[in-house]
Parts: C-alpha cells; sequence; structure tokens
C-alpha cells in the first residue's frame, strides 16, 4: 500500500534520531525522536485511511504535514547548541533526506492521481 513506503521514512528518522543520544541531551533527543515517530506512525495510518477512502489529494496533505514536522526537527537541531559540528551535519543530511522522501512520496500520488485510467 502506499502508506508502507512511510513506514521506511519513519523508521529511518527514528533510527537517525537515535544516533543522537549522547551527541545532544538525552531529554531533547528523545523528545524529538519520539515526537517524529510517533507522528509517523500516525501519518502512515492516516495516508492508508485516506486510500482506503479513495481520497488520495487527503494522503497527500497529510504527508506535507508530515515533512513540515521534519523540517520544523531540522531547524530545532539546526538551533541546538549541544550537538558537535560534525554530528550536527550528519544528522542534518539525513532528516533532509528524510523529509526529501516524504515529500517525494507526496509528489508521486499527485501525479498518480492526475493520471486518469480511462484515458488509456
Amino acid at each position: 500500500m502506499p502508506g508502507r513506503a512511510l513506514n521506511v521514512v519513519a523508521v529511518g528518522l527514528a533510527f537517525v534520531l537515535s544516533t543522537a543520544c549522547g551527541l545532544a541531551s538525552c531529554g531533547e533527543r528523545s523528545q524529538i525522536l519520539e515526537e517524529l515517530a510517533e507522528k509517523g506512525k500516525i501519518v502512515d495510518e492516516e495516508v492508508e485511511e485516506m486510500f482506503a477512502h479513495h481520497r488520495p489529494e487527503g494522503a497527500v496533505i497529510i504527508l506535507l504535514r508530515y515533512a513540515n514536522d521534519i523540517d520544523d526537527a531540522i531547524k530545532t537541531v539546526e538551533k541546538s547548541s549541544v550537538i558537535n559540528p560534525s554530528e550536527k551535519a550528519r544528522l542534518l543530511r539525513k532528516l533532509r533526506l528524510s523529509e526529501r522522501g516524504v515529500r517525494e512520496h507526496a509528489k508521486t500520488i499527485r501525479m498518480l492521481d492526475s493520471i486518469d485510467a480511462r484515458d488509456h
């Protein structure tokens, strides 16, 4: 199903953020990790539900909101003064990759939704 690709993104984010323990205060890392991981699970379910109700445009909106949440996490990491610069750069690179993946997933859904099978 289309939302299952989001599971890969959510698991990837969980792994990326789990590497931040020791790089930042565990409280900060835990909060970011928990929020994004929980949000990823909810988003996955909501996207699946949108497809079950034949509402791909709703799935796109949900995905874009999640991408914005990842962007907020990126801003939080950028502002953090407790993460050393090399680790911060690596973490930001991975978060940006995850954000891009979610946005690409939304873009693909939008493109597929615009194709009318009756035309082919």
